[in-house]
């Protein structure tokens, strides 16, 4: 993930495509009052074609855990991304949950999410 841009290439989304199919989210936003962070939980379940070195979701949020498939998960998180290869199955559904915090004020009111 070295020389990460905040940009989607046509190759990168071409690959994606080939690589993941039946793509859902379910997306949950929690705001407590008076805070200048909100929290969240994103689920994204996809169907697996190849695994290759993982699979990439952009994210700018801080990640405070993912689940894959009901399991814990390692990732390595990028400045852009976050990038999964623990606990995926190449030709099934894949049900990834993450839970994430934001803080609103370094984006200066940018939206800051996993998409």
């Amino acid at each position: 993930m070295q020389n990460e841009r905040d940009v989607l290439t046509r190759n990168f989304a071409e690959s994606r495509k080939k690589q993941v199919s039946n793509v859902k989210y379910e997306l949950f936003l929690g705001f407590k009052p008076k805070s200048d962070k909100y929290f969240g939980k994103c689920t994204v379940k996809f169907v697996l074609h190849k695994k290759n070195d993982g699979v990439t979701l952009d994210s700018i949020s801080r990640i405070k855990k993912i689940i894959v498939n009901g399991n814990v998960a390692k990732y390595e998180n990028g400045k852009f991304s976050i990038k999964l290869n623990d606990k995926l199955e190449e030709g099934k559904e894949n049900r990834v949950e993450i839970d994430y915090e934001v803080g609103l004020r370094p984006f200066r009111g940018r939206v800051a999410s996993i998409y």
